[in-house]
């Protein structure tokens, strides 16, 4: 069963972050490459494929910021659409919304050291989607009241089982959201994020407020 991308508003964006960076055990077990892949998906708003496909050749290390050069193909992976070929920039602090904190994040470090060992994230869509529950699971994010979701969680063998109430596409929404309530304008998050149209801009926008509903009804 999926549902609708949901973005994780400020303050529980905040959680998955600190999560990311804690010591906490379950972070101690997260393999090296899929902790890239999923810091991917949180501040750069990579879709689980692109996670999971994301080789050296794409890390383009910078001076002042590095980013991540989505190509039109690489080997056999093909991104989803046209506009999925893309350059996303690779930010290194965040500023919290409701609190004024600026909070370093460590992503362009890890991914700098991961690939100059390693020329590709190893692990499979999969075992990235079944680690962000795992993630999730110990967080405060596992219910945010959006009705259970009952699945065979990848990793698993066989059965039902409940998943949280945050899943892989949703860290790609909250990074949407993110980059919006930053100040950054709707038709650049579009181009950032890879999406063919603004519709899903728009759904992001209408969450954070960006629009007043006159505004909402020009978008």
């Amino acid at each position: 069963m999926r549902r609708d991308a949901m973005p994780l508003n400020a303050e529980q964006y905040r959680e998955w972050i600190d999560m990311l960076t804690s010591d906490h055990w379950v972070m101690d077990r997260v393999p090296q490459d899929v902790k890239i892949a999923i810091w991917g998906m949180t501040i750069c708003g990579l879709r689980v494929s692109e996670a999971a496909a994301m080789s050296r050749s794409w890390y383009q290390e910078g001076t002042d910021r590095s980013q991540i050069r989505i190509p039109s193909r690489d080997g056999d992976w093909t991104p989803k659409n046209e506009a999925g070929s893309r350059l996303v920039p690779l930010p290194v602090k965040m500023e919290c919304h409701h609190s004024g904190e600026v909070v370093k994040l460590p992503a362009d470090k890890l991914m700098s050291a991961y690939f100059v060992g390693s020329d590709c994230i190893g692990s499979s869509d999969q075992t990235i989607r079944s680690w962000v529950y795992k993630i999730a699971l110990q967080t405060n994010l596992a219910d945010r009241g959006l009705g259970t979701v009952r699945t065979t969680m990848p990793g698993t063998k066989g059965g039902q089982t409940e998943i949280p109430d945050i899943m892989p596409h949703d860290l790609r929404a909250s990074w949407a959201a993110q980059c919006l309530r930053s100040g950054v304008k709707p038709y650049t998050v579009r181009e950032w994020g890879g999406w063919s149209n603004m519709g899903m801009v728009e759904r992001y926008a209408k969450f954070v407020g960006y629009l007043s509903e006159e505004e909402n009804d020009k978008f």
